[in-house]
């Protein structure tokens, strides 16, 4: 079965008024999005009061976290945050969970940055006390409105995130990008590497069926994509223009040709799912429209 495609928004803008947040909000849910989400970066604002604030502002949007790190959050206060979050946002809620990954937030916050193994331990920690069932020892405030829990999706790209997500997240979100040494940065994997990814969830994940989610790092509606590509070659240094263009990260060229490319992703690589960045919500708001 394929699924409809599901679009979301990830607000990461620094300085964040109450007012501003509102608006934002807001203009998503007018634009077509599925989902409202807060980043959860120490240089912005936390999100679980914009958590909150965005649902206030909005009727029918569902409104999460894109991602929380779990190593900033105790797995037992996570889960009473996430079951009043719930009540607070009316079921709307939706739970984003990931490793982290920049080593000067954990500096920040007084917490030595880890290796990997232990980032992804923390976080398998955190995805099994939201899944764990009320006992006797839960109070009522700790029972979300929605049951078991409210939608989880759980990102990354590694192999055992992966197979966490695929066995526990009702949605897989590829970040699709990896750390590459020669250029010491991290860069955007090329179409074969993600559809491996893709392959790798759909092994692990068994007899579920796990939505795939890719966060997208642009989107450029142009009718010249050769030229519009120059601007984006940061995020993939080490692709060349053809691959670029030919990811489902990165979105650019006219409004029918993106339409294309999104079913074409859909159909091969089982991609159902976009969360794009606050800075492309007008543009790929365009795109939700020719889509729909």
């Amino acid at each position: 079965m394929v699924r409809p495609f599901r679009f979301g928004v990830c607000l990461i803008a620094e300085g964040r008024s109450r007012a501003d947040l509102v608006r934002t909000a807001r203009r998503a849910e007018d634009l077509g999005y599925d989902l409202v989400a807060a980043a959860d970066h120490v240089n912005l604002c936390s999100p679980l009061p914009a958590v909150v604030l965005a649902a206030e502002a909005t009727s029918r949007v569902r409104i999460g976290t894109y991602v929380l790190n779990a190593s900033f959050h105790e797995p037992a206060l996570l889960r009473r945050d996430v079951a009043t979050l719930d009540r607070f946002t009316d079921g709307r809620l939706e739970v984003g969970l990931g490793t982290g990954y920049v080593p000067w937030e954990f500096e920040a916050v007084g917490r030595p940055w880890a290796p990997a193994r232990e980032r992804v331990d923390r976080l398998a920690a955190a995805v099994e006390a939201l899944d764990a069932p009320p006992d006797g020892t839960d109070l009522s405030v700790y029972r979300p409105l929605q049951s078991p829990r409210p939608p989880l999706l759980v990102g990354g790209n590694g192999d055992r995130v992966l197979a966490l997500a695929a066995r526990h997240a009702d949605t897989v979100g590829l970040v699709g990008t990896t750390f590459r040494p020669e250029i010491g940065r991290m860069d955007l994997l090329d179409r074969d590497a993600l559809a491996g990814r893709v392959k790798y969830v759909r092994a692990a994940a068994g007899d579920r069926d796990p939505r795939i989610d890719v966060l997208a790092k642009a989107t450029v509606i142009t009718g010249d994509r050769a030229s519009a590509v120059v601007g984006l070659r940061r995020y993939g240094r080490a692709l060349s223009d053809d691959q670029l263009l030919d990811l489902p990260s990165l979105w650019v060229g006219s409004l029918d040709a993106i339409a294309e490319q999104m079913h074409r992703h859909q159909e091969e690589l089982g991609i159902s799912s976009v969360t794009v960045m606050e800075h492309d919500l007008e543009e790929f708001g365009r795109v939700i429209a020719r889509v729909r």
